[in-house]
This record gives C-alpha cells, structure tokens and sequence, in this order.
C-alpha cells in the first residue's frame, strides 16, 4: 500500500525514537551495573570473549572448542549466581524495546513489521482528523431525533453505513449520498471513513473545491507534494469526496472529476460522494459521461428531512432563552426577604 511519504517518514521518525530510548535506558543499565556490580559486567565480558573464541574455532574446524564449551558452560553459571545474588535478571539487562519483533527497526527480514502498520493505521486516522471533523463524527452521535418525518428511513441508512464500515474491503460499494444541505451527509461518511481508518486501511477525504485546487497544482504545477496527492488521491483504499458540486465548474474540473471517478472504477476501489444535487443536477452541471459512471456504478443514499444545523441552532436559542428567564425569575425571587410573597406588593398597592 503507498502511503503518503509524510506519513511514512513520520511513522519511521516514531520507531527511531522508540529505539534510541530503549538503548538510552539500557546504558543506564550498564553504567548502574559499573558502579555497584562491576563483577557481573566483567562475568559478561568474559563471556562474550568465550563466544567469540568458540565462533573463531569452529571456522577453523580446531580442537579447542570444547574446551573452549566448557569455559562457556561455567561463565555462565557464575554470571547466573552473581546476577541471581543481585536480584538481576537477564531481560533487565536487555533494551525494553515496545516490539522486540523488530527491535524498533520497523521491518524484519525485509518486510515491514506489523507495529508499523499499526503506527501508519494511527497517522492515518489523525491525519484524516486534521482535515476534517472526523473525530466528533460518529455512528454513536448520529442522532436520530433530527429526522421527525423521516425516522425511519435515516434509521435504514445509518445502519446499512455501520454495516458498510464494519464489513469494508477493496471491494465495497462505490456511494453516492444526496439530499439538502444539514441532513448529515459529511457526518456519515465520515463516520465510515474514521471506522475503516482505524481497521488499517489508507483513507483520503478532500472537499470539492480543495480536491480540485490540489488536482490543478498537481496538472500545472507539476510540484512533489502534488504529484504525490494525486498518486494517493486515486489509489487510496477509500476516498470520501464531500460537497461535489461546490466548486468552480469548468472544463478542467469537468475533466478532472472524470478521470478520478473512471480510474478508481477501472481500479475496483470504492469512493463515497456526498453532494447537495440530485442525479438530474449532476447531468446539468457535468459532463453526460460524468453523470452515466456515477449513475452505474454508485449506489444513491438519499438523504431527507429539515436542516440539523437549523434546528440545532433553534434548540440554542430556546435554552438561551429559558436560561435567561430561569435567570430573571431567581434573581426577582432573591430580591425580597425571606418569607416574603412578592404578590403582597401588587395587592398593597390594589
């Protein structure tokens, strides 16, 4: 899988850190060792001399080693004694290295160890938080409440979207999300995306317009980072495009969007679209062959109900305001003493 080289060198950056602290905290080691247990330092120096020799006389087929296994033999038991009298064990004298598979190398015999797929799972999923609200986007926050008239239907959708992020492979479905604007389209796409992130696969989530800009720069620009997006951008395991649409439409981005949707079909890995159009609204704004590869290949999740933002904000404004009265009340209450009715007043005066 091709990360982007950020996330590679910043993943590669984590394990030399973790490997210089293990052998930083192992020199401690030894030089605590010096100080009060310089018998157990010279047992193992004696040691590792013996191996060596042994190593040298098998190379030259002498007659020496076993005399030379035996010496071993006996270091060895010292060493144990000396260490068992100084409640030592072996491992506190090796580096606590967080994988000894690999000893915080990140690969082991070549091949990538799997801590460090799961460093690159991790930056993937922060990655995909900074540049979008991902983490307060959840399957356990969509709240069904919202969606009076349509309960039921966004009750279908948002499980059949669990289900998709849980059972999610290269094969997955291609998605289309529709409807008005504030009817948690972003949310449950990246509700997904934060599920899939996490389960170790590569995700990308760009806006329209921004897409479109890095796509652009990649085109004329030619630049390293943009090159690279673009490489990412159309192989990534899952791309969430949101708000397709918003951006400038022109010829370029008529082209631009295209050729991304036509290469990851012909690729066979999914994307999940969210835009405020309809199917008739993507045939008037793009290109008929735009419209025909979404209209075969994605399924459409319509979206309905009033705008969530709106209502969230109307809920505001009324507890805003029932504070506010609670307020007044308490305050009015507070102002007469003890015991007192504030009616007394009114009816001293009538």
């Amino acid at each position: 899988m091709r990360y982007p080289k950020k996330l590679e060198q910043h993943a590669d950056a984590i394990l030399s850190s973790r490997r210089r602290e293990a052998i930083r905290e192992q020199e401690e080691v030894q030089n605590w060792l010096r100080t009060t247990h310089p018998d157990i330092l010279d047992c193992q120096n004696k040691l590792s001399c013996l191996l060596a020799r042994l190593g040298i006389a098998k190379i030259r087929r002498s007659s020496c080693g076993k005399e030379i296994e035996a010496q071993i033999d006996a270091t060895r038991r010292d060493l144990r004694d000396l260490m068992s009298g100084a409640q030592i064990s072996e491992d506190d004298l090796l580096p606590k290295y967080t994988c000894p598979e690999c000893q915080d190398r990140g690969y082991v015999d070549g091949r990538p160890c799997p801590c460090r797929q799961t460093i690159l799972n991790r930056l993937v999923y922060e990655q995909l938080c900074d540049v979008s609200p991902a983490q307060s986007c959840s399957f356990d926050n969509f709240d069904l409440h919202y969606y009076v008239d349509h309960r039921q239907d966004m009750d279908k959708t948002l499980k059949s979207c669990e289900r998709y992020a849980k059972n999610f492979s290269k094969s997955s479905k291609n998605l289309l999300f529709y409807g008005d604007p504030g009817l948690g389209k972003t949310h449950l796409s990246l509700a997904i995306a934060g599920e899939v992130a996490r389960s170790g696969h590569l995700v990308m989530y760009a806006s329209a317009p921004h897409l479109m800009a890095q796509l652009e720069d990649a085109k004329f620009r030619q630049s390293e980072d943009g090159l690279e997006y673009k490489e990412i951008i159309y192989g990534c395991d899952l791309l969430v495009i949101d708000d397709l649409g918003a951006e400038l439409v022109t010829r370029y981005t008529q082209s631009e969007v295209y050729d991304l949707i036509n290469t990851r079909l012909n690729i066979g890995i999914p994307t999940i679209i969210n835009t405020n159009l309809t199917m008739n609204g993507i045939y008037k704004l793009y290109t008929n062959r735009v419209a025909s590869r979404i209209a075969g290949a994605y399924t459409e999740v319509q979206f309905q109900g009033r705008d969530i933002r709106l209502q969230k904000r109307v809920e505001e404004m009324e507890a805003h305001e029932q504070k506010a009265q609670t307020s007044h009340i308490w305050r009015a209450a507070t102002s007469y003493p003890c015991g007192k009715n504030p009616q007394d007043d009114r009816r001293a005066v009538m």
